[in-house]
């Protein structure tokens, strides 16, 4: 039988995401929404969901910030809530 696999929990400040900055980098680059979301591998259901505050996850933050080169402290904004995240550990 094989072992389960154990995950540790974590806390992070969860987020807003400065979507003008990102439909000014689509406009700027000349992408679609959904170029957009293909590119940091997410869907648009989810894209959609950053658009209505809802916070992204760690990794997609990292991946949408590399994308774009846009300062993280410009692309997120704090919402005074802690996001729950686990990691294999």
């Amino acid at each position: 039988m094989e072992k389960a696999i154990e995950f540790e929990k974590f806390s992070v400040p969860s987020v807003y995401v400065n979507m003008k900055l990102i439909y000014g980098f689509c406009s700027e680059k000349n992408m679609s929404i959904q170029n957009f979301c293909d590119s940091i591998r997410i869907h648009r259901a989810s894209f959609y969901q950053y658009r209505e505050g809802k916070s992204p996850s760690l990794p997609i933050r990292n991946r949408i910030q590399k994308l774009t080169g846009i300062p993280s402290e410009k692309l997120f904004k704090p919402n005074g809530k802690q996001q729950q995240g686990r990691v294999c550990g």
